[in-house]
């Protein structure tokens, strides 16, 4: 077993433990029976053990020349396949087995204390199935330091205009592969019922962004909410993880839902709706941006408008995936450098300035209220650069359920800046190869991490190929599409 698959395996352990926890459930279950299989095959990778236990059988052997010993090794190495370990061990379980069948029941003396220490090796490998397989140091589950009771404790100091400040409501959502998300309604005697979202920053990030820890994204949000975009609007940043475990921040919940999820949407798409989602796209690429902005100098966004023009902030943002996936340890990929070397050889040659990009457009990041967007969410990926990106990666991320042509229509006639075909194609190539790479690093995370929660597994086991399978495509529709408006 590869020290990838024992990592696997004790994450799974992990996860089993917490839901007998939760669940309250005595030895004997289902899920007890299950962690007892995975011990015993994380023990299994205990090389240094079966290794040792070979070598006392061999000497146990040899000191009563057991015969049927022919073709077994003197000793064997951390260098021998676990298989073939366990293959001589079998046959010199035989062979002693043999020795003391010969001998009998009747056996006395020097014959019957080799009987013993026979049943004395083999019992060692039963001693060692009952060992517990260390599982590895974590942190603490986000639910046992984000509670109710900590949270309103946390708020009631943090907001002190809030008086007698309690939260009535108090709801963790499920799933997400990036921060975790509660929902608390609070009431005090100044602001009376006010519903809020509290987001986690996770021990460990995904892709290792910039803009994944919430200290760089949060003074993007409240740039934005203050330019007047739609989002949440930011209550409080608690940067410091010493405070509650980590990092947090709250921001006023938004009424509305969204349309899907990453993987696609859940409801036909109104005309309407696409009327609003690119009214919101034109006014995020109209949103000024100025190196000479203070607001915009204390935000990461600062990185990307140093650039120049689009083509340069292109560039650098190509860069910049690769070396957050080198970052998580992503092994060399042949498709991710057919992919780099083709967008570094094809960038559109657009001198524009920099623009707001969202960086993960879909309609599973915007909440909607009758047709209306109420709330852009998860800011995490964007930088400043093409605003061609966030168009194809709606268009991408809606797989074919989204009219392509009323879209762009809508967008330009709102005022979006000029977007050409090709440059959309192009960024068709990015959206996969950037995928590519953000789906790579985590499902090697959980091979190496132990602060890598289990979801993260999904992404490389179920994700990837949706991707990686459309990028020869791409890439040809994308030169096909060269010059065309």
């Amino acid at each position: 077993m590869t020290p990838d698959s024992r990592m696997l395996l004790l994450q799974v352990r992990r996860v089993l433990a917490g839901l007998r926890g939760r669940a309250g459930q005595e030895s004997g279950t289902a899920i007890d029976y299950a962690d007892i299989v995975l011990n015993e095959l994380l023990l299994r990778t205990s090389d240094a053990f079966y290794i040792e236990h070979y070598r006392k059988g061999r000497a146990l052997a040899e000191r009563e020349q057991v015969g049927g010993l022919d073709g077994l090794p003197l000793s064997v190495h951390a260098d021998t396949h676990p298989e073939l370990v366990d293959a001589h061990t079998r046959a010199l379980a035989e062979a002693l087995a043999s020795a003391v069948g010969r001998i009998g029941a009747g056996a006395t003396g020097a014959a019957r204390r080799f009987i013993e220490d026979a049943s004395a090796w083999e019992d060692e490998l039963y001693a060692h199935r009952m060992k517990e397989a260390p599982l590895p140091e974590i942190t603490p589950p986000i639910e046992t330091m984000f509670t109710r009771e900590r949270i309103e404790a946390y708020l009631a100091h943090r907001l002190p205009e809030s008086r007698d400040l309690r939260i009535a409501a108090f709801k963790p959502l499920p799933g997400g592969f990036s921060k975790t998300t509660i929902l608390i309604d609070t009431e005090d005697k100044h602001h009376g019922r006010r519903a809020m979202v509290v987001r986690i920053e996770p021990p460990i990030s995904t892709i290792a962004l910039v803009t994944q820890s919430l200290a760089v994204e949060y003074p993007i949000v409240e740039l934005a909410y203050a330019r007047g975009l739609p989002v949440a609007e930011p209550i409080l940043l608690e940067p410091d993880a010493d405070v509650l475990g980590l990092p947090f921040c709250v921001f006023q919940k938004v009424a509305g839902e969204n349309y899907g999820s990453v993987a696609g949407t859940s409801k036909p798409i109104s005309d309407g709706i696409v009327h609003t989602i690119a009214e919101l796209l034109a006014r995020i690429g109209r949103m000024p941006l100025s190196a000479d902005d203070e607001a915009v100098r204390r935000t990461f966004l600062s990185h990307w408008v140093s650039k120049g023009t689009m083509r340069e902030a292109t560039r650098a943002l190509i860069d910049y995936w690769l070396e957050r996936g080198r970052i998580r340890g992503n092994d060399p990929s042949p498709t991710v450098t057919m992919a780099y070397d083709w967008l570094m050889a094809n960038v559109p040659d657009f001198d524009g300035p920099p623009v707001l990009v969202h960086g993960d457009f879909g309609l599973h990041n915007v909440l909607f209220q009758d047709e209306k967007a109420t709330a852009l969410l998860d800011w995490e990926a964007c930088y400043a650069g093409d605003p061609a990106g966030d168009l194809s990666n709606l268009l991408f991320a809606t797989d074919g359920k989204l009219d392509r042509t009323l879209l762009l229509d809508s967008y330009h006639k709102a005022g979006g800046l000029p977007v050409t075909a090709d440059r959309i194609a192009y960024f068709d190539v990015f959206n996969a190869y950037k995928m590519t790479v953000a789906h790579l690093a985590p499902s090697k995370l959980v091979d190496r991490d132990p602060r890598a929660p289990i979801s993260f597994a999904v992404l490389g086991l179920r994700y990837m190929h949706f991707v990686t399978s459309r990028l020869p495509d791409l890439i040809r529709a994308a030169e096909r599409s060269k010059g065309s408006r």
